[in-house]
C-alpha cells in the first residue's frame, strides 16, 4: 500500500498571522487529515493548524522568513530521504492556492515528484502582505516576474 503525504503550500500571509489564505487550506485539511499517513506544511499554515490544535510532524520555514515554492519542495525530498520513503512510491496530495497550482507542479517536476491537487477553493488574501497573493491580476503579474526568476535559478 502506498504512503499517502499532504504537502501544503502557504499562499500569503499577515505575519505574524497567518493570513485568510492560508486560514482556509487550515480548515481544509482538518476536514481530511485522517486520509493520510503524513501532513507536511509550510510555515503559514502549520501556524494557523496550530491555533486549531494540529501539530504537525514537519513544518517547513519558520516565522518571517520567505522561502519559496522550490525551497519548500527540496525541504519535502529531504525530509522524505530522512524518513526513507520513495516520493515517486508514494501518493501525493497538495494543497495549494489554484493559482500556485501550476508553478507548484513546474518545481515537483524539477524534483521528480509526482503529485495531484488536492480541489479546493482557496481565497486570494487582500490584506497580504505579499503583493502579488492579493488578486487574480497581481497573480499573473507574479507568476511571469517569479517564472523568469525561477527560470534562471534553474528551479523550474
Amino acid at each position: 500500500m502506498k504512503i499517502k503525504i499532504l504537502l501544503a503550500f502557504s499562499w500569503g500571509h499577515q505575519f505574524p498571522n497567518p493570513g485568510l489564505s492560508n486560514e482556509i487550506m487550515a480548515q481544509e485539511i482538518i476536514k481530511i487529515k485522517n486520509n493520510f499517513d503524513y501532513v507536511i506544511a509550510q510555515f503559514e499554515i502549520g501556524q494557523a493548524l496550530e491555533t486549531h490544535g494540529v501539530i504537525l510532524e514537519y513544518v517547513i520555514g519558520e516565522p518571517g522568513k520567505y522561502i519559496n515554492t522550490y525551497e519548500v519542495a527540496t525541504a519535502f525530498a529531504k525530509w522524505a530521504k530522512n524518513k526513507g520513503i520513495d516520493t515517486a512510491q508514494a501518493d501525493i496530495g497538495i494543497m495549494c492556492h489554484q493559482t500556485h497550482w501550476k508553478g507548484c507542479k513546474l518545481v515537483l517536476k524539477k524534483r521528480n515528484i509526482q503529485a495531484s491537487r488536492i480541489q479546493v477553493f482557496v481565497p486570494y488574501d487582500p490584506n497580504s502582505h505579499q503583493w502579488y497573493t492579493r488578486g487574480p491580476l497581481r497573480a499573473f503579474i507574479s507568476k511571469i516576474l517569479h517564472g523568469v526568476g525561477y527560470f534562471l535559478r534553474d528551479e523550474i
